[in-house]
């Protein structure tokens, strides 16, 4: 792991002490007050930058290159003003011990983000540079996945989510799922299949198609957010179980490859 981590960008869950620290070094050069900001970023934007990792089983972003982002540069002037009002809120969030949705970031300073996009982008570039997840900074999206089946997904020997509740609908993917440390199975589960579209999904839960197939069945309804790609390959670690994907005829919008044994395009 140590090579892979001196190799790629790898974010990874980290204390809040260990977060203030990266932000206090990350600001100390900086004039917060008046919004002068500077940072080193990893550069994405370089041939060769991404590879693909068969350890990893994902694409990944090479260490190495990187760029300043300062409030001095004209090209990367709002970016770096963005990335400092965030780190100033992380800051806040981890004080005061509070947690914000994504949406809320924009909220927050709609002056500096402008929209919904520019926010999550400050959000990414941070993570990259703090090489941590995003659920470090105290900022989660709002569930959006569902999932049923005969299993329970659990954090710490508590179970924060039972999948075998939710009746047609199902229950909600936790925006969490990074820290979901156990996967139980409360009865038999022969594979998964990652569903597309959510009306699929609930006439497949209504055929009570998971308790006949012996399955659990989830759905992102369309792209898949992280949440759902993190559950999926946490059902590879746990269950080892086959992975199947129902799509339409454009499989790699909600397809997550990495996680799939194979695809179904109907």
């Amino acid at each position: 792991m140590d090579d892979l981590e001196n190799t790629y960008v790898i974010a990874e869950d980290q204390d809040e002490a260990k977060v203030l620290e990266k932000i206090n070094m990350a600001l100390k050069d900086c004039d917060a007050e008046n919004g002068v900001f500077s940072f080193q970023l990893p550069s994405r934007g370089y041939e060769k930058a991404y590879e693909y990792n068969l350890d990893l089983q994902q694409i990944c972003l090479r260490k190495g290159k990187t760029y300043i982002c300062s409030i001095n540069s004209k090209r990367h002037s709002k970016k770096a003003m963005r990335i400092g009002t965030l780190l100033l809120l992380i800051k806040k969030l981890i004080t005061e011990h509070e947690s914000i949705r994504f949406r809320w970031v924009y909220y927050l300073n709609p002056n500096i983000y402008t929209n919904q996009d520019a926010s999550d982008a400050a959000v990414a570039a941070t993570s990259l540079m703090f090489e941590a997840t995003r659920s470090s900074f105290h900022i989660t999206p709002s569930p959006r996945g569902s999932i049923i089946g005969s299993v329970l997904l659990c954090v710490q020997d508590q179970i924060i989510v039972n999948c075998t509740l939710g009746a047609v609908s199902g229950s909600k993917i936790p925006s969490e799922a990074e820290k979901i440390d156990m996967i139980v199975q409360v009865a038999r589960v022969d594979f998964i299949l990652s569903v597309e579209k959510e009306t699929i999904f609930h006439r497949l839960s209504d055929m009570d198609f998971h308790k006949k197939k012996n399955c659990v069945i989830l759905t992102a309804s369309g792209e898949p957010d992280v949440a759902t790609r993190i559950i999926l390959k946490k059902f590879r670690i746990w269950l080892d179980v086959p992975v199947f994907a129902l799509v339409d005829a454009n499989p790699l919008i909600c397809c997550a490859p990495t996680s799939l044994d194979r695809c179904i395009v109907l």
